[in-house]
């Protein structure tokens, strides 16, 4: 596994899915979280929420 700080930029255009690539994002930010196509919520350690767009 390689891992790649990427900025919010470079987030946004990201056309991963093709090449077989994920991309981990951790936020508080619910702006940021609204970018991925599938969104976990944790709370005290335990899964609360998912959303797939």
């Amino acid at each position: 596994m390689r891992t790649i700080p990427l900025g919010l930029s470079e987030i946004k255009g990201c056309r991963l899915r093709g090449a077989g690539m994920t991309v981990l994002v951790i936020t508080h930010d619910p702006a940021v979280a609204q970018l991925g196509e599938r969104t976990i919520a944790i709370r005290d350690g335990r899964l609360t929420e998912e959303v797939r767009r």
